[in-house]
């Protein structure tokens, strides 16, 4: 989705504009890893994007293709800031 790209990306601006046109928040890409866009940005490193994301409601725990949450993809790739947050929003192991 366009949405899980500009996370996925970081690109926090595009995202802001796409959440007020009612983007699906928690929509997955339809082939491939079938990530959220909080996943995306969570594996990208991406806190500012984290964080918006959880402000407007963003499962929190929703798994991936295989079944890969957002607190997941971020320790797999090293961001403990986006791991620590995840877990203060209430991200389960």
């Amino acid at each position: 989705t366009a949405l899980q790209a500009a996370a996925e990306g970081g690109h926090l601006d595009v995202v802001e504009r796409l959440l007020q046109a009612k983007a699906n928040i928690n929509a997955r890409v339809a082939e491939g890893d079938r990530r959220t866009a909080l996943q995306a940005a969570a594996g990208g490193g991406h806190l500012a994007v984290v964080e918006r994301l959880l402000q407007e409601k963003a499962d929190v725990n929703a798994p991936g293709k295989w079944e890969e949450t957002a607190l997941q993809a971020a320790a797999r790739s090293g961001h403990l800031a986006i791991v620590e947050y995840l877990r203060k929003a209430g991200a389960v192991e």
